[in-house]
């Protein structure tokens, strides 16, 4: 009985995960878990090399008691969570506990040996409620299973999407960019030519006078000969 209810601690702990649920009832658990199995092996040793009968009942009723005191505890504190899935458990619990209680008060009561039938009919109840339970729990990792996957389809959908929009405005701006610079380089062709039109009407000017000046004028050697030192401002 003792192991069946360390094991029955344990199950309760990673079912509920008491760790990060609740740290402190997490540590207590565990040393109750410690105490019950120094209670196997006490009780192993103790009918083993004694005859005390009665003083090994009166023992195992204590721990029994303090194991019993300590889940209902447990239990009450659970009761203030308002997750379906710890009530389940708390539920089952309650069927232990009761079929527990029944049997150690008909001990204490009558001073006879607990009737095994009530215990079995609390354990068979907590094995099916816990056995519900545990199809719950994995009911509910499916639905979190596939509204994760739900998410994750909406978020590579919108992922998607915005990766297209993206694309997209980046192509209407390599557009815009791409006609800005085509018009710059119209202009700055345009600019171009007019600058080499002006250039050619500013070159053509200048020969044209020259060419005029140098009709006018008469040729340096007439000027050498007839003015001999002499410079020509224009």
């Amino acid at each position: 009985a003792f192991m069946g209810y360390i094991f029955y601690i344990q199950f309760i702990r990673l079912f509920i995960d008491t760790p990060d649920l609740l740290p402190k009832w997490n540590k207590v658990l565990s040393l109750l878990q410690v105490v019950l199995i120094i209670e196997i092996v006490r009780i192993s040793i103790f009918v083993s090399f004694t005859n005390l009968i009665s003083a090994n009942y009166h023992i195992q009723n204590i721990i029994a008691s303090l194991t019993l005191i300590i889940i209902i505890f447990f239990i009450v504190r659970l009761l203030s969570f308002k997750s379906r899935l710890i009530r389940i458990i708390t539920i089952g619990t309650s069927f232990l506990l009761l079929g527990t209680l029944v049997s150690l008060f008909h001990v204490i009561l009558f001073v006879k040996e607990s009737p095994l039938f009530v215990q079995r009919i609390g354990t068979l109840a907590e094995v099916f409620v816990f056995t519900f339970a545990i199809s719950y729990r994995y009911h509910l990792m499916e639905l979190d299973k596939q509204r994760y996957h739900k998410r994750l389809i909406s978020q590579l959908r919108e992922n998607a999407d915005l990766h297209e929009k993206v694309n997209r405005e980046l192509a209407e701006k390599v557009k815009e960019r791409t006609l800005e610079i085509e018009e710059q380089r119209d202009i700055v062709i345009s600019q171009k030519n007019r600058i080499e039109i002006i250039n050619k009407e500013i070159t053509d000017s200048i020969n044209y006078a020259k060419y005029i000046q140098s009709s006018v004028l008469p040729k340096p050697e007439q000027l050498e000969s007839c003015l001999g030192d002499h410079f020509i401002l224009y």
